[in-house]
């Protein structure tokens, strides 16, 4: 009885407490799905690449998060627009969601602008707008609870979820070295409401604000370099929440292999390797150590991801060097 209690308790938390941080799913291989949090950097990349991730969160918790996307991000139009989209599943114990969202971004090049012509960094840059659409169906699963009343009609006949809506913006900067982005993943927000005859439950959320700023540090030849150091670090606020810091550095050797190391607001170290096999075949994975008092009893987290990059079409364009 005290556990199923406790049980219920814990859905209540998940589907109604505003202090909930997690609202959104969560990444450790940040750069590998960057534009599922902010669209305008889709087809910042110079070719088109597809993936798919796994993320198993709190890997000793019974029923943790675990979420599955694949997706996909192209640069069309000599790369001053860029599509993309993915497809996600969200699960933490009886709760969770399905669906997609689509993203398009629009890339302007400083180089046609003037009067930029005599900044080189300039002329290298670029600022890109983005938004997405979104649709997800939120549900919560009876036949994994249980109750005191196996029919109770408060829970069965919300098991189908419900469809919502959402959008999102972005903005982005970014030349050879340097980047600098800010996004609302979500820009609706909603709050769902589960009715019955005697009980309701919410499941509320609220907005999402990112930055991210990052650059690459060459080490070697400037027109080839063997070893890049590339920062990078993520701003995250939501209503009634801390903020939250991301702070990583990856070592890149050539466009071959990498290994990350970073710390996350809230007590969490993440670690990441990666090895591009070809210039086309990804595997990566990330590692979240905790460093709370509560890490002997939700242990850590376990994330891999898996892509394709299309090659590059080479094509000639007029040079403003």
């Amino acid at each position: 009885m005290i556990m199923k209690k406790l049980y219920i308790l814990f859905i209540i938390a998940l589907l109604g407490s505003p202090l909930l941080a997690q609202q959104l799913p969560w990444y450790s291989l940040y750069r590998e799905n960057n534009f599922m949090l902010n669209p305008a950097i889709v087809g910042a990349e110079r070719h088109a690449i597809a993936t798919v991730s796994y993320r198993h969160q709190w890997f000793k918790v019974q029923d943790a998060p675990k979420t599955m996307t694949a997706g996909f991000r192209a640069p069309l139009l000599r790369k001053s627009i860029g599509v993309g989209g993915n497809l996600i599943y969200d699960k933490t114990g009886p709760t969770g969601f399905i669906g997609g969202t689509a993203a398009i971004s629009y890339h302007i090049s400083f180089a046609k602008i003037n009067p930029f012509h005599w900044a080189r960094f300039l002329r290298k840059s670029k600022l890109s707008l983005g938004m997405s659409f979104s649709a997800y169906q939120y549900r919560l699963n009876s036949n994994e609870l249980l109750l005191d009343q196996p029919n109770d009609p408060s829970i069965n006949q919300n098991q189908n979820g419900k469809i919502m809506p959402n959008a999102g913006i972005g903005l982005y900067y970014y030349y050879d070295k340097f980047y600098l982005g800010f996004s609302i993943p979500n820009v609706i927000p909603f709050n769902i409401q589960f009715d019955d005859v005697n009980t309701s439950s919410n499941l509320k959320r609220e907005l999402h604000y990112y930055v991210v700023a990052g650059g690459k540090i060459p080490i070697g030849p400037a027109y080839k370099p063997t070893f890049t150091i590339e920062p990078m670090v993520w701003f995250k606020t939501v209503k009634n929440a801390p903020f939250q810091v991301d702070a990583h550095v990856r070592f890149k050797y050539k466009d071959f292999f990498w290994l990350g190391a970073g710390y996350r607001t809230k007590q969490t170290v993440v670690f990441d390797a990666s090895v591009l096999i070809k210039k086309q075949i990804q595997i990566s994975y990330a590692y979240d150590q905790q460093l709370s008092d509560v890490r002997s009893y939700i242990g850590n987290s376990h994330e891999i991801l898996i892509g394709y990059h299309f090659p590059e079409k080479k094509k000639r364009y007029k040079r403003y060097d």
